[in-house]
């Protein structure tokens, strides 16, 4: 899963985005945040981008018309594990300019947390919430909702990568640009409430073995990339 801005509007943004959706499909992401890099190509952008990732996408307090754009949560089973992901991303990340321009409404994601959250505790065994507030506003989203098992952090830089708890949520940390493969593994009891929990942020590196199939995105991206700077 990802926390958000895995589409940025940098230089040559449009095909970086195109290229990024084929490797995340091929990566078999289950959960994708929508955040301000991907609003930065407007409200349809996975229909020009990435049409496979449609059913990996959730906003809690993304709305247009009252309604939510993409689905709160997504639920996943495994192993016979309910575990419930949703998504926020904080308003002021989003430009005011891009807010009028898609007629949406960026909701305070505290309030639509307190009103999706219980629901979610009632059908889920773990509950993860992908936070694309930075980190401040993440702890205090920490402190004032219960029934958060996880919260994975993004945009923010941060001086350690080491999780903190905050009340009863563990909260861990995002990298930057793929630089690092994080994971939690959860162990439960036989109730289904977790017993305890790891987490590790793994440095991926060149040292690690690549085959020809998973370099494809990056070779078309760099062959596309040298036609347009011609």
């Amino acid at each position: 899963m990802d926390a958000g801005d895995f589409f940025w509007p940098q230089k040559l943004g449009e095909l970086s985005a195109e290229v990024t959706a084929q490797a995340l499909e091929m990566m078999q992401y289950d959960v994708l945040n929508v955040a301000d890099g991907e609003l930065a190509f407007g409200t349809g952008f996975e229909d020009r981008y990435a049409s496979g990732l449609k059913d990996k996408l959730t906003s809690a307090n993304i709305l247009k018309d009252q309604k939510r754009l993409w689905r709160p949560y997504v639920s996943k089973t495994v192993h016979g594990v309910k575990i419930a992901v949703v998504g926020v991303v904080a308003p002021r990340l989003i430009s005011k300019m891009k807010v009028r321009e898609d007629a949406i409404e960026i909701q305070d994601p505290e309030t639509a947390l307190k009103n999706l959250v219980p629901a979610l505790r009632e059908e889920a065994d773990i509950v993860i919430l992908l936070s694309h507030a930075g980190w401040k506003r993440s702890v205090q989203l920490a402190e004032r909702i219960d029934g958060i098992d996880f919260m994975i952090v993004g945009h923010d830089y941060y001086p350690t990568f080491d999780p903190e708890t905050v009340r009863h949520t563990a909260l861990v940390k995002s990298s930057v640009g793929g630089k690092h493969l994080g994971e939690i593994r959860v162990w439960l009891d036989e109730g289904r409430r977790i017993k305890r929990y790891e987490t590790s942020l793994r440095e991926l590196s060149s040292a690690i073995e690549t085959y020809p199939e998973y370099t494809r995105p990056e070779a078309e991206f760099e062959k596309r990339r040298l036609l347009q700077v011609r």
